[in-house]
């Protein structure tokens, strides 16, 4: 039972702890810093390990963690629900040099191909060091030179400060840039004020600020399309892409806002057809299905694309609503599978 909590927390029940310092390291990608901090904590767990052995028995193996693409989706209370992003997660955390990757350091074992991952905080420890040393060459004014006791002429500061411009010239201080006002409407007009500080920490890094409007309406526009997995990992690929002179505005989201007519659906978008779940009923037996479905795949597999999966039916045909691409296309992949279990014809779609 915890102790330090008002709640009493159930035992040896998944926990994921997530700093905004780990956001900042890996670029706001929610997936890598999540696997930063699991890398964290299973090194701790290591070292307890190690300790127990005499020092003359230490090795620098005994750091090593193992961990399969599917476990780490599951420790990582699937933020991510993919071994794609898994890996990719990986190679840019390899690239910051906070973890390496290696093989099976059991010798009898040289034909297995598993990944073995060694944690280097001291890597860490030094980013937040010159994080640190940075904020505070911004925040803290340089302090006054006061005159000493019994002195004659405690104004007379000019000599002191030409003596120091000549012997140590100071860089000027970093200052941050500002932000503009950024207008969050559309697929943003439910952000937070956290998400929107988030945000804004992103758009800080461009060099022509004139774009922060663009770059939030491009995000904007593919959010609401069903394009983006993860907002902050999205805006802060748009803003690098700005920074290298690549970036191009497809939004159109501008020119809606200075339309003189009030913003309705029949202004900003043409009529369109309606979808199926907009027509027809939920499907009743659709829960008892998932049960049925669940057994066909792997659990992670099941609770990443069919658990938030909706039904809809009509007389002959059965609709399967997906709330992302992910899920739509892992249903088409496994048609076949799920079609034995109807006798509706089955149509995916997106909505």
């Amino acid at each position: 039972m915890s102790t330090t909590s008002c709640i009493n927390h159930p035992q040896q029940e998944s926990i994921l702890v997530l700093h905004d310092w780990q956001l900042d390291f890996c670029h706001h990608d929610q997936v890598a810093a999540g696997l930063m901090s699991l890398f964290e904590y299973w090194h701790n767990v290591k070292i307890k390990m190690q300790n127990k052995k005499p020092k003359n028995q230490h090795k620098h193996l005994d750091l090593l963690q193992f961990h399969t693409e599917h476990g780490l989706i599951d420790k990582l209370l699937y933020i991510t629900k993919t071994p794609a992003c898994i890996r990719r997660a990986i190679t840019f955390l390899k690239q910051k040099k906070i973890i390496t990757v290696h093989k099976n350091p059991n010798e009898r074992y040289a034909f297995d191909r598993t990944r073995h991952f060694l944690f280097h905080p001291e890597v860490a420890n030094n980013w937040l060091k010159k994080r640190y040393e940075k904020i505070n060459s911004i925040s803290e004014p340089e302090k006054p030179i006061e005159p000493k006791m019994g002195t004659n002429q405690p104004t007379k500061t000019a000599p002191v400060v030409a003596t120091a411009v000549i012997s140590s010239p100071k860089k000027p201080p970093i200052v941050e840039k500002k932000t503009g006002d950024i207008i969050f409407d559309f697929a943003l007009k439910d952000f937070s004020l956290s998400e929107q500080t988030h945000v804004y920490k992103i758009l800080n890094d461009l060099n022509d600020n004139s774009l922060q409007q663009a770059v939030v309406d491009e995000c904007n526009q593919a959010l609401s399309m069903g394009k983006v997995h993860n907002v902050l990992a999205y805006l802060a690929a748009l803003v690098k892409r700005a920074n290298q002179g690549l970036f191009s505005s497809t939004a159109r989201l501008a020119q809606q806002r200075e339309l003189k007519t009030p913003l309705t659906p029949a202004t900003l978008s043409p009529p369109q057809a309606k979808k199926p779940h907009e027509l027809f009923p939920a499907y009743p037996d659709w829960q008892a299905k998932q049960e049925q479905i669940k057994a066909l795949f792997k659990l992670s597999d099941y609770m990443s694309f069919v658990l938030s999966v909706r039904a809809y039916h009509s007389d002959k045909i059965l609709f399967l609503r997906c709330i992302n691409v992910h899920s739509k296309n892992f249903l088409e992949k496994n048609l076949s599978n799920i079609n034995q279990l109807f006798d509706l014809e089955i149509k995916i779609y997106l909505g």
